[in-house]
């Protein structure tokens, strides 16, 4: 049986930003590197070990119930309506503008007059 891996990520002030769960922390961590706009705050982290993944899953809902990480969607309640807000608003402002390729019926079709 393979253990799980609950993992907690703090600030450099402790404050909870994210508690999840993964069966390699490392390989999780350099894909929130690689995913999360968040990353860079992260001071410090914090690994606890389970026998099954059900444990696990049992005590993650549970931290984040209570600690309402920063950037926990998942149980966390009207925060997951921010978070996904935010999201939104970053993608549009991110967002680059679509090139638009000609499309020939625009240019060459000519209505009869």
């Amino acid at each position: 049986m393979e253990r799980i891996a609950l993992y907690r990520l703090y600030d450099d002030s402790g404050r909870l930003l994210y508690v999840g769960i993964t069966r390699d922390p490392k390989a999780r961590w350099n894909a929130h590197a690689r995913d999360k706009h968040w990353w860079p705050e992260v001071a410090s982290k914090t690994l606890e070990w389970f026998e099954t993944r059900k444990s696990a899953e049992r005590i993650e809902k549970i931290e984040i119930e209570e600690g309402k990480p920063a950037y926990n969607r998942t149980f966390n309640g009207e925060r997951r309506t921010e978070l996904q807000n935010a999201d939104a608003a970053r993608a549009r402002k991110d967002a680059k503008p679509a090139k638009l390729a000609p499309n020939r019926f625009d240019i060459y079709y000519r209505f009869p007059q």
